[in-house]
């Protein structure tokens, strides 16, 4: 990413849970955002946040860089429209362009934003499978709890 700056802080225990803080994949934002979010915070990375928090950052982060690009694109009209070598309407349609230009120019980053929802999605699914496996599982380790308690108290009656 842009930067590319990385902590040098040793990570914190993985989180397995990847609706709270921590979760156990890399905090480096996938946009390069993380140099921005580190001088912020005194060169740490914000590791605390959750992966969809990270993301809705991220996407503010892009839209903040999209609009940061577009008006340095419009810098020259600027200029012109302030001596009246240009008028509204051709500064308009110069902002518009300057927009899709900029658009155009970062949407590495958006589709590496969307890639992240996507993953988001895949990985808040599978722990959904998880847990619900975890809770077959925990019914069936006490239905054989159960059986083998019965078992035992038969074999002990019978005396075998």
């Amino acid at each position: 990413g842009i930067g590319g700056v990385k902590s040098s802080k040793k990570p914190q225990a993985p989180n397995p849970d990847p609706t709270k803080p921590g979760f156990a994949y890399e905090s480096r934002s996938s946009i390069g955002a993380n140099s921005e979010m580190e001088s912020r915070k005194g060169g740490r990375a914000d590791v605390a946040s959750t992966p969809a928090e990270r993301i809705k950052r991220g996407r503010a982060l892009l839209q903040s860089a999209i609009d940061e690009r577009a008006r340095a694109l419009l810098v020259p009209q600027f200029a012109a429209f302030s001596r009246d070598e240009i008028d509204s309407a051709e500064l308009a349609r110069y902002r518009a362009d300057a927009r899709k230009e900029a658009e155009n120019e970062l949407a590495g980053r958006r589709k590496a934003l969307e890639e992240c929802e996507s993953l988001l999605g895949m990985v808040t699914e599978a722990d959904a499978h998880v847990t619900s496996l975890s809770q077959l599982r925990d019914e069936a380790v006490k239905t054989r709890d159960k059986a083998a308690g019965k078992l035992e108290a038969a074999l002990r009656k019978e005396a075998i």
